[in-house]
């Protein structure tokens, strides 16, 4: 199979009804947070899920910060502080990290809280956390909780149903599933929702993908650290004819000893090894996006 991503059936039942859970929780909520993966957080940006916000307050938060770029995150937050509501970084897996939260989501529901104050009613924020598959939502929750309260998963796909969870006295929580966008037209943002991990691998050529990878690593700049991990030759990218990134790939394949017999390329062994070593943030801080500010 090729890596059309226009083929890809992106939104099969259970995506529509986890898009109507949302919908149901949305409305039930105080503050929307937002959840996008620092290395490419536009292609994150997933337009159903903006609009189910029904002009709720919406703090953006870029998770998955140790795996990019510093200045490249520093940047995103100011792009997304614009849109109003707020904006934070975060790497979730550091235990206590994601409490942090706690103070933006409380400074956006403060008119509310103020509402019920004057009425000596200790008003309880609800905040519902979205994105898309794989973008470390439910490992935030259990960061925030300090437990594995909400189930977690490194595929796509594993959260289903709602989960509300206390926080605090005034702070209430909830999980949402992982959504992708019915129609994406964007086809380079397709394939970088694809190379973090935000598709299911099932449904793709995972070889043909870890091309386009090392052809979209290459080009943003990135092909030193490419050359570095897997130890290549300095001018492996100097190729000017043929397929580059195939080319890079072989060597790579066969410099970590992903053969089948005869000496042939296993090409699924090296596409599982580089894609899960580049979203691991095993090959160096990478940002697949950069803000036009």
């Amino acid at each position: 199979m090729d890596n059309d991503f226009k083929k890809i059936s992106w939104f099969p039942g259970h995506m529509a009804k986890s898009l109507r859970l949302i919908e149901d929780s949305t409305g039930l909520a105080d503050v929307i947070i937002y959840v996008l993966d620092a290395r490419a957080p536009m292609a994150c940006f997933n337009p159903e899920l903006n609009r189910l916000a029904q002009n709720k307050p919406v703090l953006y938060v870029l998770n998955k910060a140790d795996l990019a770029e510093d200045k490249s995150t520093a940047e995103w937050l100011k792009y997304f502080a614009k849109l109003g509501g707020g904006a934070m970084k975060l790497d979730a897996k550091i235990t206590n990290s994601a409490k942090a939260l706690v103070p933006h989501v409380l400074k956006l529901a403060a008119a509310r809280i103020a509402k019920y104050a004057d009425k000596a009613v200790n008003y309880k924020v609800k905040g519902i956390v979205v994105g898309v598959p794989n973008c470390g939502k439910s490992t935030l929750i259990n960061n925030i909780v300090g437990g594995a309260k909400a189930k977690v998963g490194n595929k796509p796909g594993v959260t289903r149903g709602k989960q509300w969870l206390r926080i605090s006295d005034n702070f209430d929580i909830m999980d949402s599933p992982g959504v992708l966008w019915g129609n994406i037209s964007d086809q380079a943002a397709a394939r970088r929702l694809a190379f973090i991990g935000c598709v299911k691998d099932e449904i793709l050529d995972t070889a043909g993908l870890t091309k386009l990878l090392i052809a979209e690593l290459q080009n943003l700049g990135y092909g030193g650290l490419l050359i570095k991990r897997y130890k290549l030759e300095t001018n492996v990218f100097d190729v000017k004819d043929g397929n580059l990134a195939e080319s890079v790939f072989e060597k790579i394949a066969r410099k970590r000893g992903c053969l089948l017999s005869g000496g042939v390329i296993d090409g699924e062994r090296a596409a599982a090894l580089i894609l899960d070593e580049f979203r691991a943030g095993v090959l160096g801080k990478m940002t697949l996006e950069q803000s036009d500010k």
